[in-house]
């Protein structure tokens, strides 16, 4: 009979090992497989209750804090209860009424054969009437680094489980603990190596960029040294973005553009020079990308990159604000690009640089009478690609910063910054206009020696016409005055000639005469009187001819005015006067009859004439708001 009990202890025995050991297996091959670490706690946990012979087995692990448990791995119990022993858990004033962590804080194992009798379960026992446990057993789980939970088993019937089951429980933990311990560690593992994995695309990813940023930075820097300019720049920027893009100056006013690649491709944007002190995103760093919104000023959303050099802005580069502009690519190619086009600019400033001071030297000894040698000159004019022939008349353009700057127009601007970009501007619209002519700064001027060409004697006067809407146009609230000198023969007559058109623009800045143009030819001695009177007094002269030709002009539509002009430029010639006004003689003379008697003046006076002209003068000088009818 004893050797019957103990051949049947030994097979209960081998039985208990051999699911220990299936435990270990199973949970082993788990883990190899890098199951989720959920399933790997409810394989346990079915296994201790196999083990038991109970039907309910929970694990429950300490939070990373410290100071709650919940259940992360369970057999039978049911969602809801999990539910309320987590949330019971996690409530900061019930998690001293969970049995398990009792065991937790002593490490010591524990049976509860009672739970409803036990009166320190009170808070507990909703909870155990929701699943229907009356008995537990409880055994901690204790790694490498110090107790992480515990591995309870529940049975519906008071007093299941007895002190062997503490001796059998307690072996599964230490499988359980390692097995957590090991799963946390394939995790961790994992997650490193997807960590590795993700670090190892983004690097890819930065070095396959940073091999085409570089060979896009090869390529635009190519097109400086072979000297292609910044049109090729822009082009080659145009095609790699697949847009079209728009080189600014300093002054927003255009250097350059490129169409889109393909018809379907975004347009090149249009700025306009107001954006300048109507966005504080154009103060943005050099190189830096900036996004500008569409609006009366901006004709599409654009990216904008300030090319700036040696703490200034020179230029902007502007592209259309497309999705596909986005990418880090694109960015640092038009990046790449602005610092190219800056490249650039600097090595065309610095030869704008050295031209303009070999025409400012030899415009200077030209126009101050320094050279005397017709071979020299002519010589030097042709070593800087110019022609002195034939007749030619000097131009001087001049703005006046100082009152811009008393009436606060030019903002935060240096004044020698933009004495410079004046200075361009006149004279990139003096070489649109005459390439021959010799153009450089002068002082607080910028001169301009004209050819004329052949009967051609008004080419000075639309040139100085267009200095002047130039600057109107790209620098709004300032305003530029231009003397003209007469009629040069030859190098021996330049400095008379300089000296003329410094007369004229000297009559135009006593008149206060901004933006206008005026001829030595057309004041003559007039200059003497015009520089030499007040100008509340030649208003006044202007006003006593004129206003009353100009008041009829209103009322009745003729303008006697311009006819008046006409007669007196025509020599005082009715039949020619007739043939310039495209009318017959009779209505010339009776216009004529009108003027006397509007104005009181003998028109065979000759000193009334003079009156009469130098009034005209006057008035074509001076801002209408100057002149008003009296």
């Amino acid at each position: 009979m004893t050797q019957l009990l103990d051949l049947e202890a030994l097979r209960e025995e081998l039985e208990r090992k051999d699911r220990e050991l299936r435990l270990v297996a199973d949970v082993s091959a788990m883990i190899g497989r890098s199951a989720p670490l959920r399933a790997i706690l409810d394989r346990v946990a079915a296994l201790a209750a196999e083990m038991l012979a109970t039907p309910y087995a929970a694990i429950l692990l300490i939070t990373l804090d410290g100071r709650q448990m919940t259940i992360e791995g369970a057999y039978g119990l049911t969602e809801s209860y999990i539910r309320v022993v987590n949330h019971h858990g996690l409530h900061p004033d019930g998690i001293v009424a969970l049995p398990s962590l009792e065991v937790c804080r002593s490490g010591s194992p524990q049976i509860w054969h009672d739970m409803v009798a036990d009166p320190r379960l009170e808070s507990f026992h909703a909870a155990q009437r929701l699943q229907g446990v009356r008995s537990m057993i409880c055994v901690p789980l204790s790694g490498p680094d110090g107790l992480i939970g515990t591995l309870n088993c529940y049975h519906h019937q008071a007093g299941h489980f007895g002190p062997e089951d503490i001796q059998l429980l307690a072996r599964t933990g230490v499988y359980a603990a390692q097995a957590i311990h090991n799963a946390r560690l394939v995790e961790r593992l994992s997650a490193t190596v997807r960590r590795l994995s993700e670090m190892h695309g983004v690097v890819q990813h930065q070095n396959a960029t940073l091999t085409r940023s570089d060979a896009i930075h090869r390529r635009l820097t190519a097109l400086v040294l072979e000297e292609q300019g910044l049109e090729a720049i822009v082009q080659t920027l145009a095609t790699l973005l697949g847009c079209g893009v728009q080189l600014y100056d300093a002054q927003l006013i255009s250097l350059t553009a490129a169409p889109p690649p393909r018809p379907d491709g975004p347009p090149a944007v249009s700025l306009d020079p107001r954006l300048l002190s109507a966005d504080a995103a154009l103060a943005a760093p050099p190189q830096s990308i900036v996004r500008l919104r569409r609006g009366p000023l901006v004709s599409a959303p654009a990216l904008l990159c300030p090319i700036g050099a040696r703490g200034k802005t020179l230029g902007y580069l502007v592209v259309p604000a497309t999705a596909a502009m986005e990418g880090e690519l694109e960015r640092r190619a038009i990046e790449h690009a602005a610092t190219i086009c800056a490249v650039e600019l600097l090595k065309q400033r610095v030869g704008q640089e050295v031209a303009w001071r070999q025409r400012s030297t030899f415009l200077d000894d030209l126009l101050a009478g320094r050279l005397s040698d017709p071979d020299e000159i002519r010589r030097r004019a042709r070593h800087l690609g110019y022609s002195l022939d034939g007749h030619s008349r000097v131009l001087l353009a001049h703005v006046d910063l100082r009152a811009a700057h008393s009436d606060q127009q030019l903002g935060e601007q240096h004044p020698g910054d933009l004495k410079q970009q004046l200075a361009e501007r006149m004279a990139r619209a003096a070489r649109q206009l005459h390439p021959q002519a010799i153009i450089a700064p002068r002082g607080e001027h910028l001169a301009v020696l004209l050819p004329e060409p052949a009967a051609d004697s008004e080419a000075a006067s639309r040139l100085g016409a267009a200095l002047v809407a130039a600057v109107a146009h790209d620098f709004p609230g300032l305003s530029a005055s231009v003397g003209v000198s007469g009629l040069a023969a030859g190098p021996e007559q330049f400095a008379r000639a300089y000296r003329e058109a410094e007369e004229a623009l000297a009559v135009l800045g006593g008149l206060g005469a901004a933006g206008a143009v005026l001829s030595h030819d057309e004041i003559g001695f007039y200059s003497l009187i015009l520089r030499g009177s007040a100008r509340e007094d030649l208003l006044r002269l202007s006003r006593h001819w004129l206003d009353g030709l100009a008041d009829y002009g209103r009322r009745r539509g003729v303008d006697l005015i311009a006819t008046l002009d006409c007669y007196l430029r025509n020599g005082c010639n009715p039949q020619r006067t007739a043939a310039a006004l495209f009318v017959h003689p009779n209505t010339v003379k009776h216009r004529l009859r009108l003027i006397a008697q509007r104005t009181g003046a003998d028109l065979g006076d000759t000193r009334q004439l003079l009156e009469l002209q130098l009034a005209l003068l006057v008035r074509r000088l001076l801002p209408a708001s100057d002149t008003p009818a009296g």
